[in-house]
């Protein structure tokens, strides 16, 4: 039997796209190999935060389940050793450079109808040769059984592992299933500040606006704390009945990104981000996932997530921005985000 390691090796040898994934809630490791990238419009999607990064698709020509895989499926020569992208166009913001984005943000907000800004940064940790990509991500499975945790190569995108805990879309027998996932707090004891619940309504009134435009009727549940890593988050489940001219593209374009990872008014919110944040979101805060035909879908966003380079990891963090906001408070959020993976990575 070969490894499931071995697996990602070789693929990284060869430059074949692959995904490892692991449904929540305790689902088998599934995997995907892709023999020649080509160019589709289903199967695995690994889509970007804009369209300034290409949208990719692994469609499999080899497939199988568990932490190893026979011979007879998986005849590939293996590597040797990892062969990890090189990454050279990040930029590391400092604590200082954080902190007066966000404050510029916030005084945009006091002084137009922007409501809420999400900003990120990029925090770097060196790695060396010890450092197996494919260990981590089965320490990441093993960790948090209730996120989407994967590990995914793609020559066009390169080497990413994250463990999300929001799902963007779900359709499964004619029922859409989505989440507004928002606000922050590490203390459970504490009660949710009046930012984090107007931080968080506003989402869920992003998607539900977004499912009637697309006439669909949602149905919105109270909003719960829920556990993801090291922080707490407020969540509302939302379902709405699915009809046969639902266009899941146009639906897709309309919700993503979700003020959860953008802002509201969203062309706004985006406006400030691309305009000046530092560094390139590529594929952080987009979404991967299983996009099928006759409007079949199962999608995440890509959060929770870091970038896998040669010599270091980019790990992408991220907080939402209103004008309440606290300049310390918003760094130690990120600060705290970053736990879920480097608890892991360092652990």
């Amino acid at each position: 039997m070969i490894s499931l390691s071995e697996v990602h090796k070789t693929c990284l040898h060869q430059k074949k796209p692959f995904v490892s994934r692991r449904l929540p809630m305790g689902a088998e490791i599934q995997t995907s190999v892709q023999n020649i990238a080509n160019a589709s419009t289903t199967g695995f999607v690994f889509a970007p935060f804009t369209s300034s990064s290409k949208k990719v698709f692994i469609n499999p020509d080899i497939q199988f389940e568990g932490r190893e895989v026979s011979q007879d499926i998986f005849s590939n020569p293996l590597a040797k050793a990892w062969s990890l992208p090189e990454v050279d166009d990040l930029y590391f913001a400092t604590k200082d450079e954080h902190k007066t984005l966000v404050a510029n943000a916030i005084a945009l907000m006091k002084q137009s109808d922007i409501s809420k800004i999400v900003l990120s940064r990029i925090m770097r940790r060196e790695i060396d040769d010890s450092f197996n990509p494919t260990e981590t991500f089965l320490k990441l499975c093993d960790r948090y059984p209730n996120a989407f945790v994967y590990i995914l190569y793609h020559p066009d995108c390169g080497l990413w592992m994250g463990a999300t805990p929001e799902q963007l879309l779900k359709i499964e027998d004619g029922v859409l299933h989505t989440v507004s996932l928002a606000g922050t707090k590490v203390d459970e004891t504490t009660e949710w500040t009046e930012k984090e619940i107007v931080e968080q309504q506003i989402v869920t009134d992003f998607i539900a606006d977004t499912l009637k435009r697309n006439e669909l009727t949602p149905e919105v549940s109270k909003a719960k704390t829920v556990k993801a890593g090291a922080v707490m988050h407020l969540k509302s489940e939302i379902r709405a009945e699915v009809n046969p001219k639902t266009d899941i593209n146009s639906l897709l374009t309309d919700l993503h990104p979700t003020p959860a990872v953008c802002g509201m008014p969203k062309k706004e919110a985006m406006q400030f981000i691309v305009s000046n944040e530092p560094h390139n979101r590529t594929y952080y805060t987009g979404f991967l996932g299983e996009l099928g035909t006759n409007n079949s879908a199962n999608l995440y966003v890509n959060l929770r997530c870091m970038q896998i380079c040669k010599n270091s990891l980019a790990l992408y963090l991220g907080g939402g921005i209103t004008e309440d906001s606290d300049l310390e408070a918003e760094w130690i959020e990120t600060e705290n985000k970053a736990q879920t993976l480097l608890s892991v990575i360092e652990g």
